[in-house]
Parts: structure tokens; C-alpha cells; sequence
């Protein structure tokens, strides 16, 4: 059976198109554009807000608190009035010095650390160390450490030898900074004291008085001039006088070869009597500062 109907097919565009419908679809697109548009800007808005904030932060300086800053009027800082005495054991470690009838190392060590007890009791001293105890140092790098901790006064002891004739000899010796350095004025001061008390003890003072002036030529050979040559030689001395930055003496306690000498100041008395005799140099070399 034939179900087709009769008469014309209707047009699909004439049967679905409606100019209302139309305007309303128009008004909608338009609303969703805008719509679309306004979420744009403010997408953009909120990522260029965000941004200037990440850029601020980085370059924001952190919060610190202020530093509120000691008032000082009222309470002064104390001041170190003290003098700062540089105390050198010559040799130490593994370097024992001269032999004879004691070690050197050890009638250094013994004087200093007796020095240095008797200086630590007195309010007007600072102890200076030049070197660890137990530590071989150089005599550059001691004199160097005192200049370094500022010391004010420098003593390096050390001990005589002598081989050769059965002769005993012995006595005192002393080595200042030389004629025409920095501090030759006030480190022949200290010798002088250091050998009048040297000498007030019973000890023998050799050349003259007991001060003389070492230099080492361009061979290094030694040149040793006494007391009252104060020709300028421009030769250098005992490395540990030129690098202390201060007034310096270099002693020659006694001869450890000599057994005269030793129970004088080289045994376990001895090295009491000669701290004691340094002890009071260096309270008339202070005293005399003031003068």
C-alpha cells in the first residue's frame, strides 16, 4: 500500500525559523559574549594583581627588629689599663735546646711558668704567651704572637752553653734591641733593671754589665759588641727582638754546662730566685713608665 501523502513536501527553513526565536537567540549570544568578555578582564586583572604582589615580595627587605643601642653615658665600657708582658721559654717542644747539667727547654719552662705566677698575681699585668707549651715554634713566629696580642714588654729566656776547655764558665747575659731600632731606648732600660737584679742575687754579669748588642752578618755569622757601642749597623739581630712590636730583651740565664751557675739559676731554687729577679725588673720598668 502506498502511504505516501499527497500535495506538496513542506520546506524545512519555512517550518523551524521564527524571527522571535531568532531576536532571543541573538540577545542571548550577545549577553554571553559580554559575559565571556567580562570574565576575561578579570581574569587579566587578577594575574597582573598577582604578579605585582610576587614582584613586591621578592623585593621586600625582612623584617628585622630594630637594634636599640646600649647607652655607654652612664656606664663606660672598662677599659684594659693593664701592661700586657710577653713571656717567651726559649726552644720547647722538640726542640730541648742546649744539654749540659739541665735540659735548656726545661730551665726555660720552669723560669716562665714561675714568672708568670708571680705576674698573674699582680693586678697591673696581663700574661702574653709567644707559644703553646708543647709547641715548637720559631723565633719569628713567637715574636710575631706578642706583637699580635699586642704585648707591651717582651722577655725571652734562654739558657748558655760552652764546650771546649774544662773551664767553667758562666754568668749572666743580656741582648736588647739594637743601637738605632724603634724601641733600643726602652728595651736597654729593662736590661739595665733586669741586670742590677741579676747582679743584687749573686749572679756574675758578663761583658760589660751584663748588656750586649748580637748581629748576623750577610753569612750569618755571629758579631756580638758590648754595652756603649751604639754604632748603627744595620744588620739584623735576634729575629724575635726585631718581630715583637715592643721594648724586647733576649737573656742568657745561665750557662747549663756550667754546675756553678745552675744551683745559682738553673735548678729548682734557681729558677725561683731568677722569675723573682725578673718579676721585679719588670715592676721598676712599669713603675718608671709613669715618670
Amino acid at each position: 500500500m502506498n502511504h505516501a501523502r499527497s500535495g506538496p513536501r513542506p520546506n524545512p527553513q519555512n517550518v523551524y525559523y521564527s524571527p522571535r526565536r531568532a531576536a532571543r537567540r541573538q540577545a542571548m549570544r550577545r549577553r554571553y559574549i559580554l559575559i565571556l568578555a567580562g570574565a576575561a578582564v578579570l581574569c587579566l586583572w587578577a594575574c597582573f594583581g598577582l604578579a605585582g604582589l610576587i614582584a613586591a615580595g621578592l623585593h621586600r627587605e625582612p623584617d628585622v627588629p630594630a637594634v636599640v643601642p646600649v647607652q655607654t653615658v652612664d656606664e663606660p665600657a672598662p677599659e684594659d689599663n693593664t701592661l700586657r708582658i710577653a713571656v717567651d721559654a726559649g726552644h720547647g717542644g722538640s726542640d730541648i735546646g742546649a744539654e749540659g747539667v739541665v735540659k735548656e727547654a726545661e730551665m726555660t719552662e720552669a723560669t716562665a711558668r714561675a714568672l708568670i705566677e708571680l705576674l698573674e698575681a699582680d693586678d697591673r699585668f696581663t700574661v702574653v704567651l709567644c707559644r703553646d707549651w708543647s709547641v715548637r715554634s720559631t723565633p719569628t713566629e713567637r715574636g710575631e704572637e706578642a706583637a699580635r696580642q699586642g704585648a707591651d714588654l717582651l722577655l725571652s729566656i734562654h739558657g748558655n752553653s760552652w764546650e771546649g776547655s774544662s773551664q767553667d764558665v758562666h754568668g749572666f747575659e743580656s741582648y736588647p734591641c739594637v743601637p738605632g731600632s724603634a724601641y733600643y731606648e726602652e728595651s736597654m732600660r729593662f736590661a739595665q733593671l733586669v741586670c742590677q737584679e741579676i747582679s743584687a742575687a749573686g749572679g756574675t754579669l758578663r761583658g760589660n754589665g751584663g748588656i750586649r748588642y748580637i748581629y748576623f752578618d750577610e753569612d750569618d755569622d755571629r758579631i756580638i759588641r758590648e754595652q756603649g757601642d751604639e754604632t748603627v749597623t744595620g744588620m739584623p739581630t735576634f729575629s724575635i727582638l726585631e718581630h715583637a712590636g715592643c721594648p724586647a730583651l733576649l737573656v742568657e740565664q745561665c750557662f747549663v754546662t756550667s754546675a756553678t751557675d745552675v744551683a745559682l739559676f738553673g735548678d729548682e731554687d734557681g729558677v725561683q730566685l731568677a722569675a723573682q729577679c725578673y718579676y721585679n725588673a719588670i715592676c721598676a720598668w712599669a713603675d718608671g713608665l709613669a715618670d
